[in-house]
């Protein structure tokens, strides 16, 4: 298409050259309106040659794209099962945890005169279950004289990282671990009673 475009621009300015050449010597008028004639309709053919090579191309372009489309639906389509993947594994993880929750036992939950002065916690985590645990988070609710909570705690007797301190070991079937924890802000009216609860759990 482009060698076909640059003819059309050649034959143009050759047209151009040779009218402007031949009307300078009368004598050849005639000759010069001929061959501007014949050159115009060459010209003529060139560019409609061009034109139906562009649309012919421009449409091929288009059946291109069509058949691009159904591919790129199928990819998306792809895409999308792959984001719902994670999701149905995260549902089937909490399934879990929530499942093994039960089998892990707060036990002796009391509130006691801490090491270095104050209130504090303590109790005892057992791993009732068959699995090992590198994770126990208990939430600590603090009650007042009507037994209602006016402040909450979390805690991690049980958690297994290079920055932990501490028993830095994981909580395997059928062990037990006791835990103490001091807080701090407690409400003024809290009547020295709580309760606790496992809030989550993380596997070997």
């Amino acid at each position: 298409m482009i060698p076909l475009m640059s003819l059309m621009i050649g034959a143009y300015i050759i047209t151009r050259m040779m009218i402007f050449l031949l009307n300078k010597n009368p004598d050849q008028f005639k000759l010069g309106n001929i061959i501007n004639k014949v050159l115009a309709t060459i010209t003529i053919i060139i560019t409609a040659v061009c034109v139906v090579l562009i649309f012919s191309s421009s449409t091929s372009f288009l059946d291109i794209e069509e058949e691009i489309k159904p591919d790129e639906i199928s990819l998306k389509s792809k895409k999308v099962e792959s984001s719902k993947k994670p999701k149905e594994k995260d549902i089937e993880e909490l399934e879990q945890k929530q499942a093994y929750i039960d089998k892990i036992k707060i036990l002796n939950l009391r509130v006691a005169e801490a090491q270095f002065g104050g209130l504090g916690v303590f109790g005892e985590i057992k791993n009732a279950g068959d699995k090992t645990l590198t994770e126990v988070e208990i939430t600590i609710y603090f009650l007042d004289k009507n037994n209602k909570p006016i402040f909450e705690k979390t805690y991690h007797p049980v958690l297994v990282t290079e920055f932990s301190l501490g028993d830095n070991k994981p909580l395997k079937p059928n062990y037990s671990r006791e835990f103490g924890y001091k807080p701090d802000d407690i409400p003024s009216d809290w009547a020295e009673k709580v309760r606790a609860k496992i809030t989550n759990i993380e596997f070997e």
